[in-house]
């Protein structure tokens, strides 16, 4: 065996080994887990497989026939900037989230031409009806149920492709830059005037506390003040039945009357010895705060 006819026996074995491999990946289908194979005879379905494995199909050399995978796996788009209005016209700007996967294949390959495509259009048509008929305050706080609203809606209709829609929410609502500017402004207003009234109401109520609290005082005083003569006289009732408790009080009480440091006293002096006017012609330098004498009757004089 000379070198020539070696290198034809190697590339020839080389070949077959390379034919061999090539027939087997054409005739070979292979499943991976949450997919499914669809064979194809001329456009139309003749075999669906789902179980994941390595399946041999030789009619897959005959012309006309293919395979199409399918993913059956969790999927997911975000739908960024969609324009829509409120009842009142205000434009928004809506971020959307959505999850979704395949659960009949060959219903999303041949009931509708592109479910995607369809799926994004049905959700933005969902929402501009949606959003149509709330205001914008409502959108604002009540997202979660928009979202709900408008799953119900696509999920009944997805069905009919062969897709289940697992969730979708509204992630984020925006307006345009020179509605928000007047939106906040008018927020702005609202605010001040509540603060404004608020306040207002708190004068108001401040006032009218003050006043009924006053009233209040001046009853109270009223009646301390009509209750301080009863008392003095159910007092001096008492005191009537002691004649010399009594005189010992009036004594007191005429005591009590005397200012110190304005008051000039006498003691000890008889009723004809020092009277009121005498006292009055003492310079004040040489008038005493009090003389006293062992005995006698005294006078004041301020």
């Amino acid at each position: 065996m000379n070198a020539f006819e070696f290198n034809i026996g190697f590339f020839g074995t080389i070949a077959a080994f390379v034919l061999v491999g090539y027939i087997l990946y054409r005739i070979s289908v292979i499943v991976l887990p949450f997919q499914t194979t669809l064979i194809l005879r001329f456009g139309k379905c003749v075999e669906r497989i789902e179980a994941p494995g390595i399946y041999f199909r030789p009619s897959l050399f005959i012309p006309g026939i293919r395979r199409l995978d399918v993913s059956r796996k969790y999927d997911y788009v975000r739908m960024s900037d969609l324009h829509v209005n409120d009842r009142d016209g205000t434009t928004l700007r809506v971020d959307l989230w959505l999850e979704f996967r395949v659960v009949n294949a060959e219903t999303s390959v041949f009931g509708i031409e592109s479910w995607r495509e369809a799926l994004g259009n049905r959700v933005l048509h969902s929402l501009m009806n949606t959003a149509g008929s709330k205001r914008l305050e409502s959108i604002l706080s009540e997202r979660s149920l928009i979202s709900r609203e408008i799953l119900d809606e696509v999920r009944e209709e997805a069905k009919g492709w062969g897709v289940s829609i697992e969730q979708l929410w509204i992630q984020d609502v925006r307006l345009l830059p020179e509605i928000s500017k007047q939106f906040f402004d008018r927020v702005a207003a609202q605010i001040e005037l509540r603060k404004a009234r608020l306040e207002e109401e708190g004068r108001i109520r401040v006032q009218l506390l003050q006043a009924d609290t006053e009233r209040k005082v001046a009853d109270l005083q009223g009646r301390a003040k009509s209750m301080q003569p009863l008392a003095v006289g159910r007092a001096y009732q008492r005191l009537g039945g002691q004649p010399k408790v009594l005189k010992a009080f009036e004594k007191l009480y005429q005591l009590s009357l005397l200012q110190p440091g304005k008051v000039v006293t006498f003691l000890g002096f008889g009723g004809s010895e020092m009277r009121a006017t005498d006292a009055l012609m003492i310079p004040d330098s040489e008038t005493p705060e009090t003389v006293s004498r062992p005995s006698g009757n005294h006078h004041a004089h301020s």
